[in-house]
């Protein structure tokens, strides 16, 4: 395995990472507690989009 490679893998985990937050944290604010649930789903968008410009900026394979 490359770096290149882990770097790749790296980015995908951390963009299912964010897009997990984005569920659990709108799940909690439709079932539970709208302040806490808004909370974590702005982090998770944060993590999304740091990640994917993270998986933007490896570049072409």
């Amino acid at each position: 395995m490359t770096e290149a490679d882990d770097r790749v893998r790296q980015a995908r985990a951390w963009l299912a990472r964010g897009a997990f937050g984005l569920l659990a944290g709108i799940l909690t604010s439709t079932l539970a507690s709208p302040d806490l649930g808004s909370w974590i789903t702005v982090a998770a968008l944060v993590v999304t989009v740091v990640s994917l410009h993270r998986f933007g900026r490896l570049g072409p394979e």
